[in-house]
């Protein structure tokens, strides 16, 4: 008889035991949803902004091969133009180049 009263609290502890068991597992569960969900949504703003800054880049680099493009045409256009007044203007041009071979000769002798 002492036995089937100690056997009563010790089931009512065993199921409060295996009731809050199965509470934490629940809640764990919870967290690991949660936890997983939020991993996910990282995941997706990485892959968002890393887009993102590949798109930027994207534009960035057409940009320059524009910007690049456009200053060899305006190197050749000066380097034709100059051709072309060398050959129509051969005596100015010679006279051009002396004067400012004086002049960079005058700077340098300053300087030294």
């Amino acid at each position: 008889m002492n036995n089937e009263r100690n056997e009563g609290p010790v089931k009512s502890n065993l199921e409060s035991l295996k009731e809050a068991e199965l509470k934490i597992e629940a809640k764990v569960a919870a967290a690991e949803d949660t936890l997983s969900d939020a991993a996910d949504a990282a995941e997706e703003t990485a892959e968002d902004v890393a887009e993102n800054i590949k798109a930027r880049f994207a534009r960035v680099e057409s940009r320059v091969r524009d910007a690049s493009q456009r200053v060899r045409q305006n190197v050749q256009n000066l380097r034709d133009d100059a051709g072309e007044r060398l050959k129509t203007y051969p005596f100015a041009s010679v006279g051009v180049a002396f004067i400012a071979g004086i002049a960079l000769a005058a700077l340098i002798r300053r300087r030294a």
